[in-house]
């Protein structure tokens, strides 16, 4: 059962400057979706990354599964619990 996803993206951001403009000004966030369920495949989008500056957005570049994630059963958290109770 996997917990965190993998995640990647297929392209670089790029923009070139104009007068007056300088790198240090634009801004990246980073958002995921919002209750992320499984199964996820992989190439699912989870995500955005946003650039922007003053306030405008730039770019906005897909963020990507890496890996496909499989629904969670009752044996992967019965696994998962017996594991903790042995580790602790």
């Amino acid at each position: 059962m996997q917990e965190v996803a993998e995640a990647y993206v297929d392209k670089d951001f790029s923009y070139t400057l104009c007068k007056g403009e300088y790198g240090d000004q634009i801004k990246r966030s980073i958002e995921y979706k919002n209750n992320l369920t499984a199964p996820v495949k992989r190439g699912d989008v989870i995500g955005r990354i946003v650039y922007s500056l003053d306030d405008q957005t730039l770019e906005e570049i897909p963020i990507y599964a890496a890996k496909d994630i499989k629904k969670a059963t009752y044996s992967d958290g019965y696994g998962k619990l017996l594991k903790r109770f042995l580790v602790s």
